[in-house]
């Protein structure tokens, strides 16, 4: 760490820039990345970061999640944002901020031209966090990247961004895994998809979505031409949304990541899938894991790929036969792929 002058010092590493805060002293940053994670910054001594970020013009990607800054440290944050020119990534995650620290964040946003990345999940934000965020995307035109994964925006939040998206288009990653968004949130997204042209990556795990929602999604699916990843982890979808899925990639060209693992889809449930695969030219990588289909569904899937040309990344349950695997692998080693050894290995 070299020294400025006696009240003032030089941070290159993360070491230095914590012996800072804890001296008390005003520093600035010279390097281009920095982890703070898990160091108990309170709210206080983000105020010391926050004056370094205000002229910084080296740092572009700051990791400053797991800390304690609450609402009072993110205002602090936020303060220097529309200042900084250079900060492109900023990882706020597990902070405890709220909705008051996401108004903060979003005054900011209103401002800055810089950020690209921002990533605000476990931070208890709700409906009014989630609208203060997606009135921020109104003005702002650089943030491509919006991570709020694990807070609670339910319905009514997911509601405000849906809208929000419709007429933005600079974002093109949206992730809201595990915020209760449920039926009602899903129906909000498929509006997205209708409407929206720039968002290529969508993340809804974790959401209680259901048949009913992932039947407004996948009615949206069919016309999108713009998403290329979804992710449906745990949502509780059975055959009935299986079913519409089925439809949605029958005609959609330009969604090439699926997952649906851990849900409720049986054989029945596969065997739509499988058939869609045999028309569908789009999709390489299918994830339909910890699924409670066996043989009948996973050798459906197996007989797709005599068809499909494009699949080159395959996960099925990890519960099927012997034989069903030998049978799934003679089909996939045929296409000149990945063979499935991490299905196999689990059945030794």
């Amino acid at each position: 760490m070299k020294t400025l002058n006696s009240d003032e010092a030089i941070c290159q590493t993360e070491d230095e820039l914590l012996n800072a805060i804890n001296s008390k002293k005003h520093f600035k940053i010279s390097a281009r990345k920095l982890n703070i994670i898990f160091k108990k910054i309170k709210g206080n001594e983000a105020r010391l970061l926050s004056v370094a970020l205000h002229n910084n013009s080296t740092l572009t990607e700051l990791y400053f999640t797991n800390n304690s800054i609450g609402e009072m440290g993110t205002k602090y944050i936020a303060s220097a944002l529309p200042h900084n020119t250079t900060l492109n990534v900023l990882f706020l995650s597990n902070n405890s901020i709220g909705d008051i620290g996401a108004k903060f964040i979003a005054a900011a946003l209103h401002m800055n031209t810089s950020l690209n990345e921002i990533y605000l999940g476990s931070n208890s934000i709700k409906k009014a966090g989630a609208n203060y965020l997606a009135n921020a995307l109104l003005t702002n035109s650089t943030l491509t990247k919006l991570y709020l994964a694990n807070n609670a925006i339910k319905p009514n939040g997911t509601k405000f961004i849906t809208n929000v998206l419709q007429v933005n288009s600079i974002v093109t990653k949206v992730y809201l895994s595990n915020n209760s968004i449920g039926v009602k949130g899903a129906r909000y997204l498929s509006t997205i998809l209708q409407t929206n042209s720039t968002v290529t990556e969508l993340d809804l795990s974790y959401n209680n979505i259901l048949d009913t929602g992932i039947k407004f999604l996948s009615t949206a699916l069919q016309t999108n031409t713009n998403l290329q990843i979804l992710n449906l982890y745990d949502n509780s979808i059975g055959d009935i949304g299986a079913k519409s899925l089925a439809n949605a990639l029958q005609t959609n060209s330009t969604l090439t990541q699926l997952d649906l693992s851990n849900n409720t889809i049986k054989d029945e449930g596969a065997r739509l899938i499988a058939n869609s695969l045999q028309t569908n030219t789009a999709l390489t990588e299918l994830d339909l894991s910890s699924n409670p289909f066996g043989d009948i569904g996973s050798n459906a899937v197996s007989n797709s790929l005599q068809t499909n040309n494009t699949l080159t990344v395959l996960s099925l349950p990890e519960t099927l036969s012997r034989k069903t695997i030998k049978f799934i692998e003679l089909n996939w080693n045929k296409r000149g792929f990945l063979n499935l050894s991490q299905i196999a290995n689990k059945k030794k």
